[in-house]
């Protein structure tokens, strides 16, 4: 691969729109990355190639992404004038689903308390006879329909914490995003944590 080409040329100076310059490109970085894996950084000269290398793939980078918001700007403000005209209806639709959805539900608990009230008539009239052994009652109905849309009623399981110290340790998770932020911000102790200085190198575009 001849890495000077690379390191000296810049493909996006020619839009990437086009699709045969676009594979160029592709075929380029390929090389690139297949020199960077085989590259032994053992001298001067392997070293200065390396971060030569390193420096172009980030010029390369920052080029794509001025490209890429070049390009989507346009779309990302047409996106958004989109959305918020949508959002003139779709509010409002909103609103309506969650005050029907509401409604439909007080209603159907409603029904539930009815036929309550009705079975336990039922269980007290049969225990006058002695025939509350044979007394059926069919359960209530899981699906109540109406005027273009069914109410579903189904059981999932759900949780609430009661003490959590007795929660084992696999269902808790540390907040790693709170701890680095306070530890950036002087925190020296955390009970339970070990706070320690890490060093790493990494290459900057001079």
């Amino acid at each position: 691969m001849a890495t000077n080409a690379i390191i000296e040329s810049n493909p996006f100076e020619v839009s990437f729109e086009d699709k045969s310059h676009g594979e160029i490109i592709k075929n380029t970085i390929k090389d690139m990355v297949q020199f960077t894996k085989s590259i032994v950084v053992d001298s001067d000269s392997s070293y200065k190639k390396i971060t030569s290398l390193y420096r172009q793939a980030r010029e390369w980078k920052k080029c794509i992404d001025a490209k890429r918001k070049e390009m989507t700007e346009p779309l990302r403000k047409q996106t958004a004038v989109i959305n918020d005209k949508a959002k003139e209806f779709t509010d409002p639709l909103d609103s309506v689903i969650e005050m029907a959805n509401s409604k439909a539900v007080k209603y159907l608990r409603l029904l539930e308390e009815i036929k309550n009230k009705e079975d336990e008539e039922l269980r007290q009239a049969a225990s006058l006879f002695d025939a509350t052994d044979e007394l059926y009652i069919p359960p209530m109905e899981k699906t109540v329909r109406g005027e273009g849309a069914i109410a579903v009623t189904k059981t999932e399981k759900d949780f609430k914490v009661l003490d959590l110290s007795k929660v084992p340790m696999k269902y808790l998770m540390v907040n790693e995003e709170a701890i680095k932020r306070d530890v950036k911000l002087g925190l020296s102790e955390i009970p339970g944590l070990e706070i320690f200085e890490t060093t790493k190198t990494q290459l900057r575009i001079r």
